[in-house]
Parts: structure tokens; C-alpha cells; sequence
């Protein structure tokens, strides 16, 4: 707008006088009584209705697009509150693409595996609201630095530094006390706004193939086929103007590893069960495999193989294998055997392989943000 006097001066010089001189007089039902009329009222009764749908934290970045430009609408034609039917069109039009168009920005969905029969989405748990009158203790800012949690181990994971190049980054593991005296355990990330896959902080159980150290605790490593039941339950507190996601993750090797130094190499798989995503996040580039429903969560899946890391981090290969909930939760219990059981089924994983162990934490592409560890456990049959 502010260009137009530059670089087309007579539209200012006559058209606006113009325009000025002809519709200045038609004054319409005035800057309140316009609300009340059949077109305004009708076009602002769907936009009511559809905004509270529209502007939930799921919905989508193009429906919330949409809902924005439907507001910007209805604001444009109460200010000239004439009440003519061609100044609520742009409103009425944005607000029914935006309640009744795609919402979501998930994958589209497959089609179930031979056998298992679509059900419907489980609602996800409400998150708690943030804790109050708590005490913050910066813990540790150190790449890569460990500290012990409630059921597991924190671990300042910053994988993929190197992406931010010379640009200022900050991640540090957290604790902090409540007003009852309890204690809660956590990360802060603060990332560029360029897109990257930077870092993963983490609360983690059992040995990492990635990592220096003894070979087993916590119950791993474990032969899948040993495995009958393996139980993950949390609860998150998250909060980021950026773009991650919340997964649990599993390092699948072909034989456990020895005591000392470690071992990528016995890698064969990546399986990452992903339970929120902040929307914006690109979708998944892996190949959709389509949905499963197990025990009543529904979960869609994406794998490839013959991935690696980016260049400079390690030239090993393996499969990596994604299941995402639908709908997110921060609040989650599931049984991670029967995962694997659908994976085995597919034919993305050996039943003779091992879980080298069990990692929660956020995959930060960029922005800043922070997240609080409510509940954690893990627990193996």
C-alpha cells in the first residue's frame, strides 16, 4: 500500500477522490447496526462457530491460515459496514474452506495392513496446565552432558550442532521444584529459525550403541523375541514457538554390544515412535507404509531403507522405521512390544535383533523451547 503513491501517483491524485466523492454519502446501517443485518449476521454466525474448531493446535496450518484471512475479511467489511453482500463474500467463503477443507498437517493416511481393521482415533490425554510457583535450576548446559532423573538418565543431546554453523545455540538439561516439594526433571533448547534437525534432548534407559560404556542396565539390551510385554508411559510439559517433535526412540542391533567403546556398526534399525508433532513440521519424507491400529491407538507409519546420518556424523546404513500417533499426545501409555510385532510383521524387523535401548525426547528443527518430564518409566516383561 505504501508504494502506491510512488509508483502510481494518479490513482491518488484522482481515483481516491473519486471513489471518496461517490461512496463517502452512502453511509448503510451504521458501524454497529451493520452486525445485526441477514448477510453480516449469517457470515459472522458461521465464523463463530468455526473459529474455536480451526484454531485448536492440531488444525492445521492451512486451516488456521484461512481462519486468519476470514477474520481479516469480516474486519475489512464491518470497517466499511455498508452491509452489501459482494464485502461479506471474501469472509463467508474463507470461514466454510477453513471448517469444512483438510485439517491436519499429518501425512495422508494409508491403508491398514491385511488384517487389521481401521477404528477410530483414541482422544489424546490432556495435558496437565504448566506448573506453578516452581523453582528453575539450570542443571547443566554442556553438549552431550548426562545427568540422573526420575526412571532414567537426562542427556544433553546435541547430535547435529554442526547445522547451525557460526550462528549463536544453547540446550540445557533442567530441574526444578514444586510448591508441594516434589521435583521434576527437564530441557531448554534455543535453536536458529533456519531449519535443521539440531538436537535431541533426552531422558533416556539402557545402554546407547552410540555411546562409550557398559553394554547392559536397565534390562537391556533384550532379544526381541524375549520380549513380552514393554510398557512406556509419560507425561510431557511442553512448551515452543518452534518447530520439533516428542518421540520415543529404539536402537535396534543385530547382537548386543561389548563393554567399552561403542559400536554403531551393530545397528540395523532406528525405530522412532513419534507421539506429537508441533505443527508446521514438514511431513514425514519416508515412504508411507498407511495405518495400524494397535490396542486402540492409531498409529501411521513410514519407513526406508539404507538411511544414515548427515555427512560427517557416521557412513553406517540401517532402517529406519517411524510410527506416528494419531492424534498427538504429550500423555501416552503403550505397549512397545506390539509395535514391534507389527514391524516384525511387515518384514522392517528381525525377531532375533536386539533393543539396545529406550530414548524420549524432542527432534528440535529450530526455534527455542522447553520441556518438562512429568512421569517416565519403562518397564520390561
Amino acid at each position: 500500500l505504501a508504494c502506491i503513491p510512488v509508483f502510481f501517483p494518479a490513482y491518488v491524485r484522482e481515483v481516491v477522490p473519486f471513489a471518496w466523492a461517490i461512496y463517502a454519502d452512502i453511509h448503510g446501517p451504521g458501524l454497529w447496526r451493520v452486525l445485526l443485518t441477514d448477510v453480516m449476521g449469517a457470515a459472522e454466525i458461521l465464523l463463530l462457530v468455526a473459529l474455536p474448531s480451526v484454531l485448536r493446535r492440531d488444525a492445521g496450518t492451512f486451516a488456521q491460515a484461512l481462519a486468519a484471512a476470514a477474520t481479516g475479511a469480516f474486519l475489512s467489511a464491518w470497517v466499511q459496514h455498508k452491509g452489501w453482500s459482494y464485502h461479506v463474500v471474501p469472509m463467508a467463503v474463507a470461514t466454510a474452506l477453513a471448517a469444512c477443507g483438510p485439517q491436519g498437517d499429518a501425512p495422508a493416511a494409508g491403508v491398514s495392513p491385511p488384517g487389521q481393521a481401521a477404528a477410530p482415533a483414541q482422544p489424546a490425554a490432556p495435558a496437565a496446565p504448566p506448573a506453578a510457583d516452581a523453582t528453575v535450576r539450570t542443571l547443566t548446559c554442556e553438549p552431550h552432558a548426562t545427568h540422573p532423573a526420575s526412571g532414567g538418565q537426562l542427556r544433553n543431546n546435541t547430535w547435529n550442532q554442526q547445522a547451525a554453523g557460526t550462528k549463536p545455540w544453547r540446550q540445557c538439561l533442567l530441574q526444578r521444584t514444586l510448591a508441594d516439594g516434589s521435583t521434576q526433571f527437564g530441557w531448554s533448547w534455543d535453536w536458529p529459525s533456519q531449519h535443521a534437525l539440531y538436537a535431541y534432548p533426552e531422558i533416556t534407559v539402557g545402554p546407547s550403541p552410540w555411546l562409550d560404556g557398559p553394554a547392559q542396565g536397565d534390562g537391556f539390551p533384550r532379544r526381541i523375541a524375549d520380549l513380552r510385554r514393554m510398557t512406556v508411559r509419560y507425561d510431557l510439559e511442553v512448551q515452543s514457538g518452534g518447530l520439533y517433535n516428542v518421540a520415543g526412540e529404539m536402537w535396534l542391533t543385530r547382537a548386543p554390544r561389548a563393554d567399552g567403546p561403542a559400536d554403531e556398526s551393530l545397528i540395523v534399525a532406528e525405530l522412532m515412535i513419534a507421539t506429537d508433532v508441533s505443527p508446521g513440521l514438514p511431513p514425514d519424507e519416508k515412504p508411507s507404509l498407511g495405518e495400524v491400529v494397535i490396542d486402540g491407538q492409531r498409529w501411521q507409519v513410514n519407513a526406508q531403507k539404507g538411511w544414515g546420518a548427515p555427512p560427517g556424523v557416521t557412513a553406517h546404513r540401517w532402517t529406519f522405521i517411524t510410527y506416528r500417533a494419531l492424534p498427538s499426545s504429550l500423555s501416552i501409555r503403550y505397549d512397545a512390544r506390539r509395535i514391534l510385532e507389527d514391524a516384525v510383521s511387515r518384514g522392517l524387523v528381525d525377531p532375533n535383533w536386539y533393543v539396545a535401548n529406550f530414548e524420549l525426547g524432542n527432534e528440535i528443527v529450530s526455534g527455542s523451547g522447553s520441556t518438562w518430564v512429568r512421569q517416565f518409566s519403562v518397564e520390561l516383561e
